[in-house]
């Protein structure tokens, strides 16, 4: 990885962890897949339908989706493992890991199935698991198709590795030490397969609310020209800390005190906190990537993409220790799914913000000018 010059502003102040202590607002002791495991058992309940109504297009489409995949993915050699090395590690500013990268992290069999996965989610649920994801304020965007609930019942040698990867990271980062979770205990919030065909840039931006994320490359980086990743080694959260009435209305407040870049080799993976500042520079050519963001809640249910977490909490409380063990319990359950408009503090940009950030993590607040 190679990196930019330390951002400078007198008047930017910077959020020291001392300590990570993660406590699931989920504290159940149930299954991580309790809002889809009916799905894998009935083989049925599929609906490309509304979050508050989700058999509303009357038609199941399990069977088409298994069909497709069938004819599609050729499942010898998906169990073989890859031989994943760690290539690189990045430390923030009081020396912890904050990012690992592994190279040889999923086999060219297992990218082509997720492709295909791919394929067939964007030809069977258009309407609900396709989408033109534009990050106005950030600028550019992606191509997503949401693969959630998809990747685990179709292809779990697949979502092995994605556990497999970001175990690996965890432990050579040694992020038990910090009282970080462990994957395995961590639900699946979101499932991608992205590509910038559209938008050509992702500008800078954090997948707030989650805990790890873990992104494949499945594009070969000689058959593009830019596409760098890059990250900053603050929390993206820093920048809300009040700054001041000395502050500059008008000078551009840095989200990272020094900005990294790399290429991603194809089928390498790179695991960081998910609240870290990233992007991708612009490119020029087809770039698929394939990501992951693990939570503290459950697995994220088949009627809602990529939730945010006052929605999951909201939803939770009102479910209370209620079982979701039939399509009709789903259909049911789906209805107590909340409205934006009834979910307090939600915030679109930062999911919890530094406060809630710091009383959901039990963070150590040590804040000092720079």
């Amino acid at each position: 990885m190679h990196r930019t010059k330390p951002a400078t502003s007198s008047i930017l102040t910077l959020l020291t962890v001392a300590s990570l202590s993660f406590v699931s607002p989920n504290a159940q002791a149930d299954e991580l897949n309790r809002f889809w495991r009916h799905i894998h058992r009935t083989q049925s309940g599929l609906y490309d339908g509304d979050v508050h109504n989700p058999s509303s297009s009357d038609i199941d489409l399990y069977n088409e989706m298994e069909e497709c995949i069938q004819r599609s993915i050729d499942r010898n050699g998906l169990n073989q493992q890859s031989s994943p090395e760690v290539a690189d590690t990045l430390l923030d500013s009081i020396n912890r890991t904050v990012l690992v990268e592994i190279k040889q992290a999923i086999t060219p069999q297992q990218a082509h199935a997720l492709e295909q996965l791919a394929k067939c989610t964007r030809e069977i649920f258009p309407i609900t698991r396709l989408k033109h994801r534009n990050f106005h304020e950030a600028g550019g965007g992606n191509d997503v198709t949401y693969l959630q609930v998809l990747l685990q019942h179709f292809l779990p040698e697949v979502y092995e590795t994605v556990l497999q990867i970001t175990d690996l990271a965890y432990h050579t980062a040694q992020w038990s030490t910090i009282h970080m979770p462990l994957p395995r205990k961590c639900g699946l919030r979101t499932s991608e397969h992205l590509n910038y065909d559209s938008f050509k840039t992702l500008g800078g931006h954090a997948d707030s609310g989650s805990v790890y994320t873990t992104v494949f490359s499945l594009s070969d980086s000689r058959k593009y020209k830019g596409g760098e990743f890059y990250v900053g080694t603050l929390p993206y959260e820093s920048i809300l800390i009040d700054e001041g009435e000395s502050a500059d209305p008008n000078a551009t407040i840095p989200f990272y005190d020094e900005l990294y870049y790399y290429k991603p080799r194809q089928y390498s993976a790179v695991v960081f906190w998910s609240f870290l500042y990233h992007g991708v520079t612009g490119v020029n050519g087809t770039r698929e990537t394939f990501a992951n963001e693990l939570w503290m809640h459950n697995d994220a249910p088949w009627f809602k993409t990529r939730p945010m977490n006052a929605e999951m909490e909201l939803f939770l409380k009102r479910l209370g220790g209620r079982l979701v063990e039939t399509e009709g319990d789903v259909n049911e359950v789906a209805k107590l799914w909340p409205l934006k408009n009834e979910v307090k503090d939600y915030d679109y940009f930062y999911d919890y913000g530094v406060d809630r950030w710091l009383e959901a993590f039990d963070v150590e607040d040590e804040r000092s000018e720079l």
